[in-house]
């Protein structure tokens, strides 16, 4: 079985900007089992309005020219928008900005990943996603919970 690698503090981080996202956009975060391949939908009364993926990278936003996401993630992405219809968005928030991409827009592909945690499977198909595709929205360092 694969290890997973995702830590306490890592869903902290995606939870602060769940809360910060489903206030600006005056929706529910709900949080989706993992078979969905995404982490949340965002809900208004009952219905689903969009599928929507955060990462919470450790860097500055202009630190690399792209951002890299697993192949596997679009596909799920994908999937789900086309069955039902519905926007796929990625938010990234970076140490000193917060951004987003619908993940159903064309990118380019590579072999990428990590190296560093000896794990043959860490290095695959990513999408490199110039940083000028990612449209930016109001998050504030200073306020841990995100509040627009």
């Amino acid at each position: 079985m694969r290890p997973f690698y995702e830590r306490a503090g890592d869903l902290t981080n995606e939870r602060q900007v769940a809360d910060h996202l489903g206030k600006l956009y005056k929706s529910e975060m709900m949080k989706l089992p993992i078979k969905y391949g995404l982490d949340y939908a965002a809900v208004r009364g009952s219905e689903i309005r969009s599928w929507i993926e955060i990462k919470c990278r450790k860097n500055e936003m202009k630190r690399y020219p792209t951002y890299i996401i697993s192949l596997d993630k679009i596909l799920a992405a994908r999937r789900l928008t086309q069955t039902t219809a519905l926007p796929s968005i990625l938010f990234v928030r970076w140490t000193d900005s917060l951004g987003f991409v619908n993940l159903c827009n064309q990118f380019s592909y590579e072999k990428g990943g990590r190296v560093d945690r000896n794990d043959w499977q860490d290095v695959e198909p990513v999408a490199a996603i110039p940083l000028e595709n990612f449209q930016l929205i109001k998050w504030s360092q200073n306020d841990p919970q995100g509040n627009p």
